[in-house]
């Protein structure tokens, strides 16, 4: 019900002259229920989140600043950490992938040498460029050198003969064995 309604049934009328200062006035002095039920739950929200801020605050209250800024500092420390650790780890998993992925190309002499040459390779902390393995074709140059037991080599195969004392020329169980007439042969080039 308008307010002009209610004060004409209560016997109140206002003059002509004066309804528009009285509707100015009013209207910026009264509020209807619906405004004022509006205005009262936006308090009742803001005193809400106020209440929750405040105890938000009070937690914080016994906390040391100082401690919460080393905390920071620390777990800040321990994120780098665990970052380079993981960069180193997965740098050292990507050499020995191009070590593996390099030795295989090459022919052992057993399973042993294998391992064993790729142990000094990975012990020498090659560094892996562009893909690439820097040193490694000097290690193993140098490996071939000095162990040339461990490789297989290259070209022909030198004949190798059995010992006469165990079982008499010719005989060699190797799966490169040369009878005693295929290394004549070969020595001479007949």
């Amino acid at each position: 019900m308008d307010i002009k309604e209610i004060l004409k049934n209560a016997g109140i009328e206002i003059p002509e002259d004066k309804q528009e200062a009285f509707n100015k006035d009013f209207h910026t002095s009264y509020k209807s229920d619906a405004e004022l039920s509006k205005v009262k739950t936006q308090l009742t929200d803001t005193k809400t989140q106020l209440d929750a801020a405040n105890a938000k605050i009070a937690e914080f209250g016994d906390t040391d600043p100082a401690k919460i800024k080393q905390e920071a500092a620390d777990w800040k420390a321990k994120a780098e950490t665990a970052e380079t650790d993981f960069k180193n780890k997965l740098a050292e998993m990507e050499v020995s992938q191009a070590i593996e992925g390099a030795v295989s190309g090459l022919k052992f002499t057993s399973n042993l040498a294998k391992e064993s040459v790729v142990a000094k390779v990975k012990s020498a902390g090659l560094k892996l460029t562009d893909g690439k393995l820097i040193g490694f074709d000097d290690i193993i140059k140098g490996l071939k050198e000095s162990d040339a037991g461990a490789f297989v080599p290259d070209g022909k195969p030198k004949p190798q003969f059995g010992d006469p004392k165990g079982g008499g020329a010719g005989v060699h169980t190797g799966s490169d064995a040369v009878s005693m007439e295929d290394a004549l042969k070969a020595h001479y080039n007949m």
